[in-house]
């Protein structure tokens, strides 16, 4: 959703020029492909193991934010309500 939204308030808006790669392309991923943060994460990755995981990685963030992307574990649904599967689309 961030890169989304960077596409088009950074690249796409009026008035904007895209910032383009060596080949032309709007790069979305250049803030995480930036080499201070792949020098971070390539130093974390030496140090993650089985044991540590959870205190390197903030794996139940990502996954609570990956879930509610998709309409999971958002507070007040009630998950085990019944509804209806078929409807049709008027």
């Amino acid at each position: 959703i961030e890169q989304i939204v960077r596409l088009f308030v950074d690249h796409l808006t009026p008035g904007k020029t895209p910032t383009l790669d060596d080949a032309g392309r709007i790069r979305l991923d250049d803030w995480e492909m930036a080499e201070d943060v792949q020098t971070a994460v390539d130093k974390l990755w030496e140090e993650v193991s089985s044991d540590n995981f959870n205190s390197l990685a903030d794996f139940e963030g990502y996954q609570s934010d990956f879930h509610a992307l998709f309409g999971f574990g958002i507070d007040g649904i009630d998950y085990e309500a019944p509804t209806e599967l078929e409807r049709p689309l008027v």
